[in-house]
């Protein structure tokens, strides 16, 4: 948390990358309020620690979706309720 201050200080920081997953859930307690303060994105990286995560992650990639499958994200996107991140944006491309 103090990285990140003493960062942004220096230079707008715009983004963080960092793991982030179910299994580690620390970047809640101090990183994420942080980032909040200062309006600095999360890139969330799954963990590679392992070579069939690291190519699951690769294989994403490859994935192409239809007007339809992005239509029905579309849709559902609305539904989806995410507390544990209280009030971040979320940012996509």
């Amino acid at each position: 948390m103090r990285t990140i201050c003493r960062a942004h200080a220096v230079q707008p920081v715009t983004a963080l990358q960092s793991e982030y997953s179910l299994w580690w859930r620390e970047p809640e307690e101090e990183i994420l309020p942080t980032l909040e303060k200062f309006g600095i994105w999360m890139v969330p990286i799954p963990g590679t620690t392992k070579l069939h995560r690291l190519e699951e992650n690769i294989g994403a990639a490859t994935i192409e979706l239809t007007a339809g499958s992005l239509r029905q994200i579309d849709e559902a996107l609305p539904r989806l309720k995410c507390t544990a991140l209280g009030n971040l944006k979320v940012h996509s491309a």
